[in-house]
């Protein structure tokens, strides 16, 4: 058939103009990228009958080398613009294992019968005009009217609701969608059929978009060598927002927009962390933005969707951060989450501020953390993640904001990242964290597993103390044998560190309902409060018994091992700080011109030694003292490997003792043979489950 005489298509209330290469939605052109629309072509040519997937990739890209994604994300683009579900089409039906077909019935118009079947809206428009006079002006208004009532009962029952939501009242009911143990964050659509979500694999982090009921899942942003810190759907569901930086360098994050359906990825904002909440009408964008200066560490930003226009609505001194934030249903707040990150006692808290003046309403219950924060689509209550006590699991809680306290609403076992809902409330989506971290005893050639904890100390006998992610102590020898619980109970306690004659254990635990320091005898009797109010855990304890050192806020303090005041030793700033055996020294790392490592006098604060070990790609872990209190044991991490290393204060360099594996390293103790070491080892597994019920 020639060009002149190729017939236009129709289905429904759509026409497909193959020679102009366009769809028309009520005569009015629809947005079709060219290989969307290529694929509805086949598909309308074809209608009723099964194409398989083999032949639209022949067809629609037969001088490229793609994957199957790159069909699903045209089938999804072609989907949107015909308004059609997956779940229930009423076009373009999904064959599975096969391909697609188009089920609609379709007329085919040669262009010299359209006089018989006018489609072109603009044109039955105006025939009802010539025909009809004043009677279409009226049908018009009525449909304006109706459509203006229905606009505003949704908005209404949207915003002024009740504060319940579908997924409060239904049992508990949680689906994992993932098991790859890389999904780091994940967000829901407004309607509740895709997640959007970024996986760490491939030798990066990329974004994809998953078909919720399906499982199909297309990859629309590329692997690259940059962490995502945020997502948020557009309300529309058209767009996704992110935040991302690079890995490497020292660029600040970056706010990005991304069509639904993959694209390249357009950068917004510059200097913006963590999540970002879209208003209700997607005109306006709002965002975290730190500048870790003493009068303004964080701020809570709002801006044009298209990056213009910033205003800074609250400013929190230092050492405050703020980190959740979100639109409230009716535009008039963002609830947003901030607190002091290293406060010895409960510090975060919610607070809702106005848009208009910029004042703060604050609510009354403090976490030690809250993570996200996400509004029921009453307007009423605000879903959110926090753990009560530091160290302890992040669950779900919920609170409503004129008044009350907060409840608990998850109280399984697992941790709770972020939360996201659909505009319906009927689905969440949520990232969970859970971890493998074991302690492992070895020597150069071999280590073996020996029992899941989170830290560890090593006694002068060559028994080993440590914590558990549950928040109990527990004692164990190397070989595993004599495997004694210590301390029980709901709270947290974590850090034990030996004293030098092994009599006690001194450890950090919030018992008080603060971050305190507390003492037993070395099976777990005579618990002894130490000291009140630390961020920070015991760090060693001199050979005398009299003086033990700990961490507060980042710096070196003491204080007597019988109780008492605590005084600051230093004003530096420790990372990962560890004592030596005989509660002298102290040994941490710190950055310039990358990492090294520092050795601190006790007593008084002074640096008595710097160790540079390696460059700017090397990534500190540990750091362990030998029993002679003079040697220095440190792991690095180089290209994924961490590699134990020793030096002697005495000596210029370190040699290599041993290839520790890969992982994330959280402790390291050296045995008493100086051969042999114990170290926890493990990584964070992160996944995404879909929620259908929270009661």
């Amino acid at each position: 058939m020639s060009q002149e005489t190729k017939p236009f298509y129709d289905f429904k209330n759509f026409r497909l103009d193959a020679d102009e290469r366009v769809l028309l939605r009520d005569g009015k052109p629809v947005s079709l990228t060219p290989k969307a629309f290529q694929l509805l072509q086949i598909l309308v040519e074809n209608h009723g009958h099964i194409v398989d997937k083999d032949k639209l990739m022949s067809e629609i890209w037969a001088d490229s080398f793609v994957e199957d994604g790159n069909l699903a994300v045209s089938a999804a683009m072609v989907r949107k613009a015909l308004s059609d579900d997956a779940d229930d089409p009423i076009f373009i039906e999904t064959v599975p294992r096969r391909g697609y077909r188009f089920i609609a019935e379709v007329k085919a118009i040669h262009p010299g019968n359209l006089a018989h079947t006018p489609t072109d809206g603009a044109a039955v428009a105006k025939t009802l005009i010539r025909r009809n006079g004043n009677y279409y002006v009226l049908a018009v208004l009525l449909l304006i009217v109706t459509s203006m009532a229905a606009i505003g009962w949704i908005g209404k029952e949207r915003i002024f609701g009740s504060g319940t939501a579908p997924i409060l009242s239904s049992p508990f009911s949680s689906t994992r969608f993932s098991t790859s143990g890389t999904v780091t964050n994940a967000v829901i659509s407004p309607d509740g059929k895709y997640a959007a979500f970024t996986d760490t694999s491939g030798g990066g982090q990329s974004l994809w978009l998953r078909q919720i009921d399906s499982g199909e899942n297309i990859q629309i942003v590329a692997p690259s060598q940059d962490h995502y810190f945020g997502l948020a759907f557009s309300n529309s569901g058209n767009s996704i927002y992110f935040v991302r930086k690079p890995l490497v360098g020292h660029l600040l994050p970056a706010i990005y927009r991304v069509s639904t359906f993959g694209g390249i990825p357009v950068k917004l904002i510059e200097g913006a962390m963590n999540w970002i909440s879209l208003s209700p009408d997607d005109s306006k964008i709002s965002f975290i933005r730190c500048s870790y200066r003493q009068d303004d560490n964080c701020s809570l930003i709002v801006a044009d969707a298209n990056g213009t226009n910033e205003r800074r609505l609250v400013a929190k001194p230092a050492p405050v951060l703020i980190k959740g934030n979100q639109f409230s249903p009716d535009s008039r707040s963002i609830a947003i989450t901030y607190g002091e990150h290293l406060a010895d006692s409960p510090d975060y808290r919610i607070a809702l501020i106005d848009i208009a003046t910029g004042a703060e309403t604050e609510m009354p219950q403090k976490f030690f953390e809250i993570r996200s924060l996400q509004w029921l689509p009453s307007g009423e209550v605000l879903l959110f993640t926090a753990r009560d006590y530091e160290d302890g699991q992040f669950s779900i809680w919920k609170t409503p904001i004129a008044g009350g306290l907060p409840e608990i609403v998850t109280k399984d076992a697992s941790t709770y990242q972020n939360v996201n809902l659909d505009q319906k409330g009927e689905r969440m989506i949520a990232t969970q964290l859970e971890n493998d971290f074991q302690i492992y005893i070895g020597t150069e050639g071999e280590q073996k597993p020996l029992t899941s904890a989170r830290d560890l100390s090593l006694g002068p006998d060559g028994k080993i103390a440590y914590s558990t992610f549950e928040g109990d102590i527990w004692s164990i020898n190397s070989n595993g044998s004599e495997r004694r619980q210590l301390t029980t109970g709901p709270w947290g306690d974590i850090l034990p560190r030996f004293s030098p004659d092994g009599r006690y254990i001194f450890f950090k635990s919030n018992r008080s309902g603060d971050s305190d320091l507390w003492r037993i005898n070395s099976d777990g009797s005579d618990l002894f409060q130490v000291y009140r109010k630390t961020s920070g855990g015991p760090c060693g304890v001199t050979l005398d018994g009299k003086w033990l050192s700990y961490i507060n806020r980042g710096k070196l303090h003491k204080v007597s091992t019988d109780g008492g005041d605590g005084s600051q030793v230093s004003e530096l700033r420790l990372l990962r700080p560890v004592c030596s055996p005989d509660g002298n020294l102290v040994a941490y790392f710190f950055l310039d011109k990358g990492f090294k490592i520092g050795v601190m006098n006790a007593s008084d604060g002074s640096v008595e030694k710097v160790l540079a070990y390696g460059d700017e790609k090397a990534l500190p872990q540990r750091v362990a003292w030998s029993t002679d209190s003079r040697t220095l044991n440190f792991v690095i991490n180089i290209e994924g490997k961490n590699i134990l290393w020793r030096q002697s204060l005495d000596e210029n360099t370190p040699r290599t003792i041993a290839d520790l594996g890969v992982g994330e390293i959280r402790d390291l103790v050296i045995m008493p043979d100086e051969k042999s070491f114990a170290f926890v080892r493990g990584k964070w597994i992160n996944d995404a489950v879909l929620i259908t019920g929270l009661r």
